[in-house]
């Protein structure tokens, strides 16, 4: 029945505006689309000994020169791992 009324559907469409099957899309036609392209690679993607320490990839600690109000960067580290958790959890810089 449903293929029915999507056959009588078209037939009406097409004499009425001449367009029922007349959809071209080179693309689907070919069945050659182009492959979506590559997303940009992660920068702290790869191993932990070899990849760069980049601030975006991670929270610093040192116990030594640290302070837990610090944003945990490189150049700013935090003291402890309970605030390292705490900023990499929440992705915030409030203690």
């Amino acid at each position: 029945m449903t293929s029915v009324v999507a056959v009588a559907l078209c037939a009406w469409m097409a004499s009425m505006l001449s367009a029922c099957g007349a959809y071209s899309d080179s693309c689907w036609e070919a069945l050659a689309c182009a492959p979506d392209p590559e997303p940009p690679p992660d920068p702290c993607e790869g191993e932990p000994g070899s990849a760069p320490a980049l601030d975006e990839c991670g929270v610093f600690v040192s116990a030594s020169s640290g302070d837990d109000g610090s944003p945990g960067t490189k150049d700013a580290p935090v003291k402890t791992l309970q605030r390292a958790i705490g900023l990499a959890t929440r992705n915030e810089g409030e203690p």
